[in-house]
């Protein structure tokens, strides 16, 4: 038996992936590849990376973070260069004017 919702019309099922489909078709996208809905989940989780775990997945649908960290969320250059560019520093800089006044 197929899952899905019932069409309005003649009452055929019709199925979550003909839904995605029919969606995509009227949005004039292109058929992504990696699944149905998981490349946009992906995508989604993924743009989200630099808010909180617990909201991400709570807004997202999953029970739990386990899942949209090791299945969802994926590691992308631009989030890569951001770890490496823009750390915190943690030191403060030393004035080297101040330093030679009290040398």
């Amino acid at each position: 038996m197929r899952t899905g919702a019932r069409s309005p019309r003649g009452g055929r099922v019709i199925t979550p992936e003909e839904l995605l489909e029919r969606a995509e078709k009227l949005a004039k996208l292109e058929r992504v590849e990696g699944g149905d809905s998981h490349p946009y989940r992906r995508k989604w989780s993924t743009e989200r990376e630099h808010l909180p775990d617990v909201d991400v997945a709570a807004a997202g649908g999953w029970a739990d973070t386990r899942a949209l960290k090791m299945s969802y969320q994926q590691v992308d250059e631009l989030t890569m260069y951001s770890v490496v560019a823009d750390a915190t520093k943690l030191r403060d800089v030393v004035d080297e004017s101040e330093t030679a006044e009290t040398a």
